[in-house]
């Protein structure tokens, strides 16, 4: 990659820059854009500060749509920087940047969304019922690091720690994330009665719509606001 192109942000940066950790945006950036030097990232990283998100919205949607193209950085019809930004419980920039990349309206790039994450919710009833049942799944047994982060909401990191130390796909450890909050929402909502919720029950079921219609709602409510 030349130093001239556009730098790919990572969703990550955004939460970095957040909690003042500069450096490891700068170095998350570095290692998302090979060839690319310490300066134009510094100088990359520093632009998004100034410019807010929006620019780099549209750079990584951009980029999303140069890989579909190709069939890289994709999973069926979802890029790989909003599968990111999902694994991170950012649903809002998961839309902006389905949006850009597809040029759809508000409405179609929310139910693409929302589609892709049910699709891992359902991913993670199927892994934690064979967990249940004595089979070692892959969301089996997180490590105590990433539940860890799980429990600071830092799902991002966690998702990275499982990559990176353990082993895991990106897909493997975002689905692991999702079974481990499903599972700790079932026991907290049913721990009077025993094991009463499974992942087939309507019970189970509502909890996750009802939270996909809450984000919903903040969602909505931010684009008509911006």
């Amino acid at each position: 990659m030349s130093n001239s192109a556009t730098p790919f942000i990572p969703p990550q940066v955004a939460t970095l820059l957040a909690a003042n950790r500069k450096i490891e945006a700068i170095k998350l950036v570095l290692d998302s854009n090979p060839g690319l030097g310490l300066r134009a990232a510094k100088d990359a990283v520093e632009d998004f500060q100034r410019n807010g998100s929006s620019a780099a919205v549209a750079s990584t949607a951009r980029s999303a749509a140069a890989k579909q193209s190709s069939g890289a950085g994709q999973v069926g019809d979802f890029p790989q920087a909003a599968r990111q930004a999902v694994a991170e419980g950012n649903r809002i920039l998961a839309i902006k940047i389905v949006r850009e990349a597809y040029g759809l309206d508000l409405r179609s790039a929310m139910q693409r969304v929302d589609a892709y994450s049910e699709g891992l919710a359902a991913d993670a009833d199927d892994d934690d019922d064979d967990a249940a049942a004595g089979r070692n799944g892959v969301t089996a047994n997180l490590p105590a690091e990433a539940v860890a982060l799980i429990l600071g909401g830092d799902r991002g990191r966690a998702a990275q720690l499982l990559e990176a130390r353990y082993g895991y796909s990106t897909r493997d450890a975002m689905t692991g994330i999702v079974a481990y909050e499903l599972s700790r929402r079932r026991r907290g909502f049913g721990a009077a009665g025993g094991d009463t919720v499974r992942g087939g029950d309507n019970n189970g079921k509502m909890l996750v719509i009802a939270a996909l219609i809450a984000i919903a709602a903040v969602a909505a409510w931010y684009f008509v606001a911006a």
